[in-house]
């Protein structure tokens, strides 16, 4: 133990005054309010206690070094030795002075035992957090993992004590404040994590319930190696705790009994429709971006192209990227809110229609538009074919309820795989491989071209002749397939330089009374809805189940003959090079045309 004592009362008082933060006596007079409180020196001296140096304290007040300057970095000199030293500097500090390598060393560990960092609310933002891996974090594991998109891309549970943030959350039994914790993909650069920290910051100002909130960021560097080589670093994004993805509200069982066979059923059908009219309106916030801001770091210097940009494609509208929040204080029905997440793929550009994505590892093809594999440039429509396909699938689990776990036949229940693999046997890539997609690929003479995939058909005939399928449903399965599911003629990526105008033009122009009578090849082919126009038709089926009950409880299975010859014609002019007229184009489609 350090001999080292004090012999001198009155020093031994100053001294403990300065060390909880006292200021010394002024003009007589000993300033005792709280709010002029220095430091002081508690930590700093336990820390010191526990290395048993405890008299370098009068050092550690000569210097300055309070507790307001732990922690302290490290670095080892070229002669091996290891010295502390301020953060953001390299000069070791002169309080340190005379002690040997292992006493630093110990006093460098133990320093963390006092330096919990407190996570506050900040009303410009999001704050992002630098920390050295050997901080202690006032965090606490749940068993709570909810897959976000790609395998080992999880949101983790954790509590974090009520003392060390301010950020309001759902509080759990233990008192604690539950949040998810999500690490970056293990092929992220640290440019993509501010990138989508950019997108996040920008979404977070959005007026909305339907996208998730980035609370806080974390990165976590090597401590060790500030000052001398850059450090690895750990970077985390934390949110709310969502009580799971998309596909864990499909699999609940609770909720799947609000679904079917009881008067819940109309109720639940309407909170559907208004959460995916939530989501949409929410991708549409995306697709009509305002510029915004980045903070001044480095590494964002490298992604400043989002700093004047202001529109926007998703990229990655999945079920694991929308998370069900069950119980959140925003909800106006008993099941919650769903929430859009999943911003990795995000980009933002000038030019709606003139883009194409550059997709990160992870992405997932199983519910992008064929223009991806096509190799076209692609607009904001990209994302109204992926939540088509999330729609159907949100309507296939209102119809036939939980998805089940082993192999069937027939539409007794709503299995995920089955219709996936339903799917792979329609659907090969442009390597000859089998893939779920809800389109396929139509080799051709001259170029290769997509069609809807006759499982999608088939699943949406099948939900048509579902004695449970309410006209309510019957229309949005009709929005989904005829005006959401459509494929597109885009102008090749390669070409878009000799091309662009010409495709520019086929695309914009609406068809006119001379046009009938043209094929859709001369003319104008199918066009999705933009997201807008997607939350103006779920407006109108919201308002007519509201105004008219019977849209929402009255069953009626539509024939399958009529549906098969309707779908059949579907298929027909689903493909990018139609050869029938116009004019047939039109009075088949169910849905008024849709111009540019």
């Amino acid at each position: 133990m350090d001999s080292g004592h004090f012999t001198n009362e009155e020093r031994i008082t100053e001294l403990a005054k300065i060390i909880v933060g006292i200021p010394q006596v002024q003009d007589g007079e000993q300033r005792m309010n709280s709010s002029i409180r220095k430091p002081g020196y508690k930590k700093t001296l336990a820390a010191l206690i526990l290395t048993e140096k405890y008299s370098s304290i009068q050092r550690f007040i000569e210097c300055r070094v309070d507790d307001s300057k732990l922690p302290l970095n490290s670095k080892t000199t070229t002669k091996e030795r290891l010295e502390l030293c301020l953060r953001g500097s390299d000069f070791p500090l002169s309080c340190f002075q005379g002690w040997n390598s292992s006493d630093s060393l110990r006093f460098y560990k133990t320093q963390w035992l006092f330096v919990a960092p407190f996570f506050r609310q900040n009303p410009k933002g999001p704050v992002h957090y630098v920390l050295p891996k050997q901080a202690p974090l006032p965090f606490k594991a749940i068993n709570k993992e909810i897959e976000a998109n790609t395998y080992k891309n999880l949101m983790k549970g954790i509590e974090i004590r009520q003392d060390h943030t301010n950020i309001p959350s759902y509080l759990s039994q233990s008192g604690r404040l539950q949040f998810a914790l999500q690490k970056t993909d293990l092929w992220s650069t640290k440019v993509d994590f501010y990138r989508e920290v950019a997108v996040l910051r920008r979404v977070s100002a959005y007026r909305t319930d339907h996208l998730i909130r980035l609370l806080f960021t974390l990165e976590l560097q090597d401590s060790q190696q500030q000052g001398t080589q850059p450090s690895e670093s750990e970077l985390f994004f934390v949110f709310p705790l969502p009580s799971g993805n998309l596909e864990g509200l499909w699999n609940n069982d609770l909720a799947t009994e609000r679904v079917k066979g009881n008067a819940e059923t109309a109720n639940f059908a309407l909170w559907v429709a208004t959460q995916c009219r939530g989501i949409t309106e929410a991708v549409g916030m995306i697709h009509n971006a305002q510029p915004g801001e980045l903070d001044d770091n480095p590494e964002q210097s490298r992604a400043q192209e989002f700093q004047d940009e202001w529109s926007g494609i998703h990229a990655n509208i999945v079920p694991r990227t929308i998370f069900w929040f069950q119980n959140s204080h925003r909800a106006t029905h008993p099941m919650g809110l769903i929430q859009l997440g999943g911003f990795g793929q995000t980009t933002f550009y000038h030019q709606p229609s003139r883009v194409r994505v550059t997709l990160k590892k992870g992405h997932t093809r199983t519910y992008s538009p064929p223009e991806i594999e096509l190799g076209q440039i692609i607009s904001r429509t990209y994302d109204i074919w992926s939540l088509g396909c999330v729609f159907l699938e949100f309507i296939s689990w209102i119809i036939l309820g939980i998805p089940k776990k082993v192999p069937f036949s027939g539409l007794d229940g709503f299995e995920m795989e089955e219709f996936s693999n339903a799917r792979k046997k329609h659907s090969k890539s442009l390597f000859e491989m089998s893939q779920d997609t809800f389109y396929r690929l139509v080799p051709g003479e001259e170029r290769t071209t997509a069609d809807i995939n006759p499982a999608v058909i088939e699943r949406v005939q099948a939900l048509h002749s579902h004695k449970d399928c309410t006209q309510f449903l019957h229309d949005f399965l009709d929005l989904v397939l005829y005006e959401m599911l459509v494929v597109e003629d885009r102008p090749l990526a390669s070409d878009i330089s000799s091309s662009e105008g010409q495709h520019a033009s086929v695309q914009n122009i609406p068809p006119t009374a001379k046009d009938k009578g043209k094929t859709s090849e001369t003319v104008v082919a199918q066009k999705r809805l933009t997201s807008l126009e997607v939350v103006s038709r779920l407006d109108e089926l919201i308002k007519r189940g509201l105004n008219d009950p019977k849209n929402l409880f009255f069953t009626e299975g539509r024939p399958k003959k009529n549906w098969f010859q309707k779908y059949t014609k579907v298929l027909q002019l689903s493909a990018v090079t139609v050869e029938q007229p116009l004019e047939l184009l039109q009075q088949n489609s169910r849905s008024p045309w849709i111009g540019g």
